[in-house]
């Protein structure tokens, strides 16, 4: 009996054990985390993609980053505040465009990481998990648009970062004037992907184009002068900064270098300047205040 006994206890103490830590994972569901909380958060989670961002600030360890919050019914988005926000005030908002429907996408290192970054560069950012790629991305930023106040986003400073093929996506954002966010996008930062031009474009909008010097894919390159060209003759703003000695993925590494390389190792300092720039580009599009020290 005393053993029918002793079992049935360590059942419950199971059982209990079980519902706690269902409960906890579930509490972290749109309450606030550390970045460096949700980064050990990846590193069990994590789907796939674990590599980092190559240019890496300590604040990234302090953004406040709230969890699987829905921006549409069942789809999940994670929103990253920088270390020091009150919730007091309106800030600009970059979403990190992908199409990996289904895979998991907020949860990978690549999206994550440059949310961290974006965040303790002083803006909001937005990673997501789409379930249809074009048309989640869209009702993403329709719910970004219509719920800014409660989100804190300031919807007339939105801007996105896109690479490789996401930048067919996010072009395809910044063209749809049928939607409320075609006024609000104000900055868009595209990496090494192709560039179709399209007469649609909000001509209120600026656009970078990161250009790699050792990147194979001749058509993406092409396409990038022939946008700039088309932008150029219809007084779209523009501008391309060509990365010379860079690969195509320039921004993310599964060997993450010490900070203390930046200005000693010259490949890792010139693929740092590259993301120095997408911040400078959107930092100053979306008019983000000077950091305090």
């Amino acid at each position: 009996m005393k053993r029918r006994v002793h079992c049935s206890v360590t059942g419950i103490l199971i059982v209990l054990l079980a519902l706690s830590s269902g409960c906890a994972k579930n509490d972290q569901d749109g309450e606030l985390i550390s970045g460096d909380a949700r980064r050990r958060q990846k590193d069990v989670e994590y789907v796939a993609g674990k590599a980092t961002i190559t240019y890496r600030v300590p604040a990234m360890n302090d953004v406040q980053v709230k969890v699987n919050d829905e921006y549409a019914e069942g789809k999940l988005m994670d929103i990253y505040y920088p270390p020091d926000f009150a919730f007091d005030e309106y800030l600009p908002v970059v979403v990190v465009v992908n199409e990996l429907a289904g895979l998991g996408a907020k949860d990978m290192g690549r999206f994550m990481e440059w949310c961290l970054l974006l965040a303790a560069s002083g803006m909001i950012a937005v990673t997501y998990d789409p379930v249809y790629a074009d048309k989640d991305t869209v009702l993403l930023f329709d719910h970004l648009e219509t719920n800014a106040e409660e989100l804190w986003i300031d919807r007339d400073r939105m801007g996105l970062l896109c690479y490789c093929e996401t930048c067919c996506s996010g072009l395809r954002i910044m063209k749809m004037k049928d939607h409320a966010f075609y006024d609000s996008i104000k900055a868009g930062a595209f990496l090494y992907g192709t560039m179709p031009w399209s007469e649609d474009l909000n001509p209120e909008a600026s656009i970078l184009m990161i250009k790699t010097g050792k990147s194979l894919a001749d058509g993406v390159m092409r396409s990038i002068d022939e946008f700039k060209e088309a932008a150029d003759l219809k007084g779209v703003s523009a501008e391309i900064y060509y990365h010379e000695a860079g690969y195509k993925y320039f921004d993310i590494t599964e060997q993450p270098q010490p900070m203390y390389l930046y200005g000693v190792h010259e490949s890792f300092t010139a693929d740092c300047d590259a993301i120095l720039e997408v911040l400078r580009f959107l930092r100053e599009k979306l008019t983000v205040p000077p950091l305090s020290a």
